[in-house]
């Protein structure tokens, strides 16, 4: 079984990955294509009560500013989820074994318009390790394995692991 995921609006009519579909589609593959959208109110308030252990109704707050800030994309949910805990507007409360937010400080965090803007929030937060070895990554291109990586920023290996490991 091989599952692959592509962005359709970000491939041209002549890309590779466009002709592979359209020759398995043509030799009668057995192949299922799924396209995703974002996902709804109802669903990002499904995804909360599961990750939280809460009701929805409970969360129905939490819901509406988190879906309001996503637009239910469902990996800027993700990352804006990540972000609130990161700095404290969401937390897990030891003393009473509970999740809990400060919907203030939600309120007052940027939409995420732009996947890519809050990706690139994240990476300018990284240590200066894990920042330097992106850089370097980058760099050297989209493919690169570790042993190249760490010859070119001259790094014994436990270091650049712990470094992309940290990225």
């Amino acid at each position: 079984m091989l599952v692959g995921g592509y962005r359709t609006s970000e491939l041209a009519g002549d890309h590779p990955v466009r002709d592979a579909v359209s020759n398995l589609a043509r030799a009668n593959a057995d192949i299922e294509l799924i396209r995703l959208t974002n996902l709804s109110l109802p669903e990002v308030s499904t995804l909360l009560s599961e990750t939280f252990f809460q009701s929805r109704e409970e969360l129905s707050e939490l819901s509406a500013l988190v879906f309001s800030k996503t637009n239910g994309n469902p990996l800027a949910v993700r990352e804006f989820l990540t972000l609130l805990h990161e700095i404290g507007a969401i937390s897990f409360s030891h003393q009473h074994r509970e999740w809990i937010w400060h919907l203030d400080a939600i309120r007052n965090q940027s939409p995420t318009e732009n996947v890519i803007a809050l990706l690139a929030n994240r990476i300018e937060h990284l240590d200066e390790h894990a920042s330097k070895a992106l850089l370097t990554a980058s760099c050297i291109g989209h493919q690169f394995d570790t042993h190249i990586l760490q010859l070119v920023m001259g790094t014994t290996t436990e270091e650049t692991m712990a470094a992309v490991a940290l990225a």
